[in-house]
């Protein structure tokens, strides 16, 4: 068993066997994917939504699917955010460390390093570097108890396919433990 920092629950290599059979079937979520934000409609913005609104937002990418990498760096572009995009957890890792971004976006199901190791890695940069980031893990998996316990952990839960609505609410929710985080250091008497 591996037990994640950070994270309550105890992952089994026989969970994430079985985390990778649901993504088996991706190729028809990834359409319904595609669906929902070819008709996604943004003429009716609303204000908070604007184009620029999240500048000057530094944002990590990291999902080994290209098309979604494509369609959320435009998306985040969009509203105004540099966006960063990785195929992977260990160029995710290496971006965090170089960037340090506000906000990173994680999928969990990736070949070789998963997104459960990059939260670990993310976890440990952050504490030897008195660093916070948000997250918003994004992933097709439907699990109210992973959910739960990502909330619990100060993880953004955003399950694909999902709308630039959520997308950018997901964003912003991050980006507010993020400050809460910040504020929660800062009160601490030897925070730096």
């Amino acid at each position: 068993m591996v037990k994640l920092t950070g994270f309550p629950r105890k992952f089994r290599k026989t969970d994430c066997d079985k985390l990778a059979v649901w993504t088996r079937s991706w190729g028809k979520t990834r359409e319904q994917f595609s669906a929902v934000w070819r008709t996604a409609s943004l003429k009716e913005v609303p204000i908070d939504m604007l184009p620029g609104s999240l500048a000057p937002l530094k944002v990590v990418v990291v999902d080994d699917d290209p098309m979604i990498r494509m369609v959320v760096g435009r998306c985040l572009t969009h509203f105004g955010a540099t966006a960063t995009l990785c195929e992977n957890a260990v160029s995710g890792i290496q971006a965090i460390q170089q960037i340090r971004p506000q906000v990173v976006l994680a999928d969990l199901i990736m070949p070789e390093e998963d997104g459960f190791y990059l939260l670990r890695k993310i976890k440990a940069f952050e504490d030897t570097h008195n660093w916070r980031t948000g997250i918003v893990v994004i992933t097709g998996v439907r699990d109210p108890e992973l959910e739960q316990e990502l909330e619990q952990a100060g993880v953004t839960y955003l399950p694909k396919p999902f709308t630039p609505r959520k997308l950018f609410d997901a964003v912003r929710q991050a980006m507010q433990s993020f400050s809460l985080r910040e504020k929660e250091l800062e009160s601490l008497p030897n925070a730096v």
